[in-house]
């Protein structure tokens, strides 16, 4: 069957047998996959919401006058204004808790342990940096107040950063004698230049912070705040399990005097003990790239994926501590058991490398199923959009979205301009039933 019709949306009936066709927020067709025919479908009053499977919103990014990242509706398919952005949440499935869309960001003192204000911050500044004009009589004043500051102060707490960045230049220093010997004198060389040499200074004693902001769903509750990093750039997505035991996040960092590259971080939290339960910067010898979205399943297993597009996946059962890796793989969805994984290949391409202007996520129309059990392995492969479909390629050139049956026998996708397209699936029947080749395209 073929349908020329912009659909917003599509849904699968709890039972796997029908699907629920949304044409705008008013107006919907049931179609039922054993006769093929469509009924209208009043949905007026109705909240579209898919409650299993889907808890937030899938951050994208675009291009706008100051190249800030941009969110899209899942249930519309709109782009969320960053005015609006206060106006939507993450919520866990179970709706016992919510998370802030927006991340907090705080200015904090290193030496006082302490949040401190802009104004706070810019005294110290002033107090301990120097601008290329200055002479040399004040530069000796700043020089003279810096070293009484590094007299007084603890080493670590004061240069904590300087000593972070010198222990990374030496990983691969076998000899652990040596090691040390090049990294302390590296730190020394480093504390001399930023004494006597470094305009900014005041970088060692301020970081800006950047926390999920998370409560529980009830009222008059507790804002809690959960650390991220220094120097975040963006906070790209939270999601939380489906037993609400546990939140993850996945960000992308911002470089600094000591980061010189954006790198991702993934993070699990427990909420109940509020302690990290695993902090993920990197993967098998290589940095995360930044990363744009985390998801759980029912099962408790949760994975995520960075701009490589690499796709990883944690296990509940080993405390989230192992990571397995399905390379060149981006996320789409967790089947309703848990057992697969549906990926696509939209990789990312940042501004300064876009070829033609091309920049952002990469469009694909393939999908890729892959199971739990063995994630680097993809037990089947569809291109059901773009030039996967005769006369609609102009149309559907890319995977928005992706959901399971109930059942698992069959798998619905949704294209960036409403094309929807269903068709069952190979190898992830096990024992189940044999069912009549139904391949349906919208």
């Amino acid at each position: 069957m073929f349908d020329t019709s912009n659909y917003a949306n599509a849904y699968f009936t709890s039972d796997g047998k029908k699907v629920l066709l949304r044409l705008n927020n008013t107006e919907a067709q049931l179609l039922g996959l054993d006769d093929l025919t469509t009924a209208p479908f009043e949905i007026d009053g109705f909240t579209l919401a898919k409650n299993e499977g889907y808890n937030g919103y899938k951050p994208e990014v675009t291009l706008s006058d100051n190249r800030i990242p941009v969110w899209r509706d899942p249930i519309t398919l709109n782009f969320i204004p960053e005015k609006e952005m206060s106006n939507h949440i993450f919520k866990s499935p179970d709706g016992k808790y919510i998370a802030k869309t927006q991340m907090k960001t705080i200015l904090f003192n290193r030496l006082t342990k302490s949040e401190i204000t802009l104004n706070e911050a810019n005294e110290i500044r002033n107090k301990y940096n120097w601008s290329s004009d200055i002479s040399k009589e004040e530069k000796d004043i700043i020089i003279e107040r810096r070293k009484q500051l590094a007299e007084n102060s603890d080493k670590q707490e004061l240069f904590g950063k300087i000593i972070d960045v010198c222990r990374n230049l030496f990983l691969n220093v076998a000899n652990e004698e040596e090691k040390k010997k090049r990294c302390n004198r590296a730190i020394e060389d480093k504390i001399e230049w930023y004494i006597t040499k470094e305009c900014d200074f005041a970088s060692l004693i301020i970081d800006r912070l950047g926390y999920v902001c998370y409560r529980k769903n009830e009222d008059n509750a507790e804002e809690q705040r959960l650390l991220i990093g220094r120097s975040v750039l963006y906070l790209n997505y939270v999601s939380f399990s489906y037993d609400s035991k546990y939140l993850s996040f996945a960000a992308k960092m911002n470089t600094d005097n000591f980061r010189s590259s954006q790198e991702g971080v993934f993070e699990v939290f427990d909420l109940e003990k509020e302690e990290v339960l695993n902090r993920t910067e990197n993967v098998h010898n290589h940095k995360l790239w930044a990363v744009w979205m985390t998801m759980f399943s029912k099962n408790g297993d949760v994975a995520f994926y960075d701009s490589c597009a690499n796709a990883y996946l944690k296990h509940k059962v080993d405390n989230y501590n192992h990571t397995e890796e399905a390379l060149g793989k981006s996320l789409l969805c967790f089947s309703p058991s848990g057992k697969f994984i549906a990926c696509s290949d939209q990789n990312y391409i940042d501004y300064t490398h876009h070829p033609n202007g091309n920049w952002g996520h990469q469009p694909s129309g393939n999908v890729f199923i892959h199971s739990v059990e063995n994630f680097s392995e993809c037990l089947e492969q569809y291109n059901d959009l773009g030039d996967g479909i005769s006369g609609v390629a102009a149309r559907a050139g890319s995977v928005s979205s992706a959901s399971f049956s109930q059942d698992e026998t069959k798998l619905l996708v949704v294209g960036t301009d409403g094309v929807v397209v269903i068709r069952n699936l190979k190898n992830t029947m096990g024992n189940k039933k044999k069912h009549t080749n139904i391949e349906l395209r919208y």
